[in-house]
């Protein structure tokens, strides 16, 4: 979390060391298997962020298999496993792979859950985002609808969990240019986060930013410039090291503002600070 990568991938390999000395001196185990899923969870999930996806893909495939001699088929565990892996087969652009498990792990959530269960509605929410990169809105839409309906439903209309699928639907009415739907979704979905997290949770920042994009789209550029300045503020609050992703983005998306608007000298300061930074 801290972005000390190297530093948290050392720790992840001596984990995955233990667990196959424990495989060495008491064979396969159940709880050295249950143990190893766990590590492999989490390297794969570091290696997708560092966009390593050969790695990655080979984590989550081996964790997958795993789960599946452990739990059978259909166990919600099993779930988990194919999704981050359909999860990792999307940032590396093999759509239709990805598009095949999220789809696999909602079938397994619905046997395991019910069709209106929350957990149904977390891979809703992530098939809807393959759905959206390959430019089939219509899909899109009534996958992020339906999880919208069953949060609301299931956890009430100012959830977290709301406010995650009001932004993927103002994603998705971005893209499709509706710009005034769009900021109104993200600014609802702002208004339960901060009720829920207060004014300087890193997600309400994220939130921030997502709006700042939509009012840029629309050229409202001093609204978004306000958006961003607030977000990197509880940024430069929360997060210690310089060079954070997040506050990198931040101030990139700023200095862009100040370029479209006119406003050179100030776009040069965040864009010099983003390229050292980087």
């Amino acid at each position: 979390l801290q972005e000390k990568m190297d530093d948290g991938e050392a720790q992840l390999k001596r984990a995955l060391a233990i667990c196959n000395g424990l495989d060495a001196a008491k064979g396969t185990s159940r709880s050295a298997l249950m143990v190893l899923c766990n590590v492999l969870d989490t390297m794969s999930e570091h290696y997708m962020e560092m966009g390593a996806y050969k790695k990655a893909l080979s984590t989550a495939s081996r964790q997958v298999e795993l789960r599946q001699t452990l739990y059978g088929g259909d166990h919600p565990k099993v779930a988990d496993a194919v999704a981050r892996l359909a999860e990792i087969q999307y940032n590396a652009k093999e759509y239709d792979k990805s598009l095949a498990n999220y789809k696999k792990a909602i079938d397994i959530a619905e046997k395991a859950y019910g069709k209106e269960a929350p957990e149904v509605a977390r891979y809703l929410n992530e098939l809807g985002l393959v759905y959206l990169s390959l430019g089939k809105y219509d899909e899109s839409k009534s996958v992020y609808e339906r999880a919208l309906t069953i949060v609301e439903s299931a956890r009430g209309k100012d959830h977290l969990d709301v406010a995650t699928c009001l932004n993927n639907l103002a994603l998705l009415k971005l893209n499709m240019g509706l710009l005034a739907e769009a900021q109104t979704l993200t600014e609802r979905g702002l208004a339960i986060r901060k009720q829920a997290l207060g004014n300087e949770s890193p997600v309400v920042a994220r939130n921030l930013v997502n709006l700042a994009n939509i009012l840029i789209a629309q050229k409202k550029y001093d609204d978004a410039e306000s958006k961003l300045l607030e977000a990197l503020k509880i940024q430069e609050a929360v997060y210690i090291q310089p060079a954070h992703s997040e506050k990198i983005e931040t101030m990139l998306e700023l200095g862009k503002v100040y370029l479209d608007s006119g406003k050179y000298e100030e776009s040069q300061k965040y864009l010099e600070a983003v390229l050292k930074g980087d």
